[in-house]
C-alpha cells in the first residue's frame, strides 16, 4: 500500500519553475521584408526577452505563466511599396504543456521535447516609421528602387542626391498602445543538465 500511494501522482509535490530566455521576433503581415539591408533572417530581426514561472502536476503535465518583452519591426522596399515600422511589445500569458516525461519508466532522458499551446495578452507601443535619414532629410522613392533627396517628378530632379535608410524609426506613427489577444502554440526541447537546471530551445 506505501508502494503505491508513493507512486500516485496525484500527492506528487508541486515543483516551481523559474525561467529566463532570449530569442528573436518576426513579423508575419502585410510589411514583408525585402530588404538585405534591413539585416532580415527567417527566424528574425528583433531581440525579446522571456521570464517564465511554471508549476507541474505531473512529470508530463506543466502550466506556465509568461511575460515577453522585445521588439518587432517590418520593412518593405519594393517598386510599388516603401513601407516600415517598428513597435515595442509586452506580451503576457498562460500556456499549458506536455512534455513526453510519461513516457519514460525510468530517470528522465537528456533530452526531452515538448509541445504546448496558450493565450497572450498583447501590448504594441512605442510604433514608429523611419522616414528622415539622420540629417532629416524625407527619403524619396523613384521607380529605379533608390533613394533620393528629391521626389523625381520634381523641376530640379536631375540634381538629387542619393540617400541610404539609416534604419532609424524617429517617426510616431500611432500615439497610443495597439491592444490584442493571440492564440499560441510551441514545440521544442528541453536539455536536463541536472535536477536543478535545463536549458531550452523552442
Amino acid at each position: 500500500m506505501d508502494k503505491k500511494e508513493s507512486s500516485d501522482s496525484t500527492k506528487r509535490k508541486l515543483d516551481l519553475i523559474v525561467g529566463f530566455g532570449a530569442g528573436a521576433t518576426k513579423f508575419f503581415g502585410d510589411v514583408q521584408d525585402a530588404s538585405d539591408r534591413a539585416n532580415t533572417h527567417w527566424l528574425g530581426n528583433r531581440i525579446a526577452y522571456d521570464v517564465h514561472l511554471g508549476i507541474n502536476p505531473s512529470n508530463s503535465f506543466m502550466v506556465n505563466l509568461n511575460v515577453i518583452y522585445g521588439r518587432l519591426s517590418g520593412n518593405e522596399n519594393g517598386f510599388k511599396l516603401h513601407r516600415n515600422f517598428d513597435t515595442k511589445m509586452v506580451l503576457a500569458g498562460v500556456n499549458a504543456e506536455y512534455n513526453f516525461a510519461g513516457l519514460y519508466k525510468k530517470k528522465l532522458p537528456i533530452v526531452n521535447p515538448f509541445i504546448n499551446v496558450g493565450a497572450y495578452y498583447s501590448n504594441y507601443f512605442s510604433i514608429r516609421s523611419d522616414f528622415f535619414d539622420r540629417n532629416g532629410t524625407q527619403y524619396q522613392y523613384w521607380s529605379d528602387g533608390k533613394i533620393r533627396d528629391i521626389p523625381e517628378n520634381a523641376p530640379n530632379a536631375g540634381h538629387a542626391t542619393k540617400l541610404s535608410r539609416d534604419y532609424k524609426y524617429e517617426t510616431l506613427l500611432v500615439d497610443k498602445p495597439v491592444h490584442s489577444f493571440t492564440a499560441s502554440a510551441g514545440l521544442g526541447l528541453d536539455l536536463h543538465l541536472s535536477r536543478g537546471f535545463t536549458v531550452r530551445f523552442m
